[in-house]
């Protein structure tokens, strides 16, 4: 009966051991971008019935803890709303990007520029559209 003591005591002492580097592995993580907590969760190791006591009942004893699973504790809402503000961020990014190039492309610092030249082009419609009767119009 004595070893079956120090066999639940251990099992707890491994528990919280895990415990333990799960709660370190979050304070190691916590300025890490994107890292999400983990926890843990504990449950009771199986049992043995055993034999009836003096008042009838049946005897059950414990064999310690076991550590079910480490998972990662997240919201589902916060979730699904950070992956569509992600996604319109790539799009906007994307369209910005595509601005900037065009501008690089028609910069209009110079005087043969893209400005210019519509300048020119509607400033010719305007000459033409004046009622001049002569061959030159």
């Amino acid at each position: 009966m004595s070893f079956r003591g120090l066999s639940i005591g251990i099992s707890a002492i491994f528990a919280n051991q895990r415990a333990l580097d799960v709660t370190g592995h979050n304070i190691s993580n916590v300025n890490t971008a994107g890292y999400t907590r983990q926890i843990i969760s504990n449950s009771s190791s199986f049992y043995q019935k055993l034999g009836q006591s003096g008042n009838g009942k049946v005897m059950q004893v414990g064999y310690g803890v076991d550590v079910q699973e480490i998972r990662q504790y997240r919201d589902e809402f916060l979730d699904n709303k950070y992956k569509k503000e992600k996604t319109e961020l790539g799009y906007w990014e994307a369209r910005y990007a595509s601005v900037r190039e065009l501008e690089t492309i028609f910069n209009d610092n110079t005087e043969d520029g893209l400005q210019e030249v519509m300048n020119n082009f509607w400033n010719s419609w305007e000459q033409l559209s004046k009622p001049t009767g002569g061959l030159t119009a």
